[in-house]
């Protein structure tokens, strides 16, 4: 089956992937040689060849590992050794995520969506702009007969956007849930995704970061990766959602994961 990838960590793909090899396989270089013998002889019986005078050339081959190429060998290695690597394939939820914990590797499909917090700060483009005409509407404000309209913005709240803007670096958080069952996985993507394009069901796969135990709920704001919060906020955070607010929260059953990729 051919991919189309949502979202893809080549760099942690490489990693994993290296681990399966024995060793880095990211790039190898190779030294090919051709030698040539020939020569010319004289003698009594006449003329022949021998090989008295050498001639040839050396070339070296760099090879580079293909991040997708390294992902389907994680991918049948998971399936051929699924006890040695913590591999979970996940098709009945209840019964295949009872008892994995920390380090294991999940792999499964899941619906997935991004929370309303993460679509209005997942863009550090988006944000920077709204700072930034925020700014040029106060300074505006004085010269077109709108003093009031200056008045009314704080300003130290719109450079608190702008460092936001600059701490977040495009990342988004992502929350899956599975068909017919209580569990969900969620979690950070970093660099490059397309929030338009993670709708819907897709294939993961990721490294489990914690466990969410059922009945309990976990902040979006304090996932891995996020740099929203210090850790003595996070600490302090009140352990439940208030109303109207379940959308940024992880309610457990659930597992939040570093996802090495997410594709249909």
């Amino acid at each position: 089956m051919l991919k189309d990838f949502v979202y893809f960590d080549e760099e942690m793909v490489l990693k994993f992937a290296s681990q399966l090899d024995g060793g880095q396989r990211a790039r190898t270089t190779e030294k090919q040689s051709r030698r040539r013998r020939g020569g010319l002889s004289i003698s009594a019986k006449g003329v022949g060849v021998n090989g008295s005078k050498e001639s040839g050339e050396d070339r070296e081959l760099e090879i580079t590992d293909d991040p997708f190429a390294a992902f389907d060998r994680l991918l049948k290695a998971g399936e051929e050794r699924p006890d040695e690597l913590s591999w979970i394939d996940v098709n009945d939820p209840e019964t295949d995520l009872a008892g994995v914990g920390r380090g294991f590797t999940i792999t499964g499909e899941a619906d997935f969506v991004i929370p309303p917090f993460s679509r209005i700060l997942g863009s550090r483009e988006q944000l920077q702009g709204l700072a930034n005409l925020a700014s040029v509407m106060s300074n505006l404000a004085p010269l077109i007969g709108r003093e009031g309209l200056g008045s009314n913005l704080d300003m130290a709240q719109v450079e608190g956007v702008s460092k936001l803007a600059e701490s977040i670096g495009d990342q988004i958080s992502v929350i899956g849930s599975f068909a017919e069952s209580d569990w969900t996985v969620a979690g950070t993507l970093g660099g490059v995704a397309d929030i338009d394009d993670i709708d819907g069901p897709l294939v993961f796969v990721g490294k489990v970061v914690e466990i969410v135990p059922a009945g309990s709920y976990k902040s979006l704001l304090t996932l891995p990766g996020m740099t929203l919060l210090t850790r003595d906020q996070r600490r302090k955070m009140q352990q439940a959602p208030k109303e109207g607010d379940e959308g940024n929260w992880i309610s457990g059953p659930g597992a939040v994961l570093k996802f090495l990729a997410i594709y249909r």
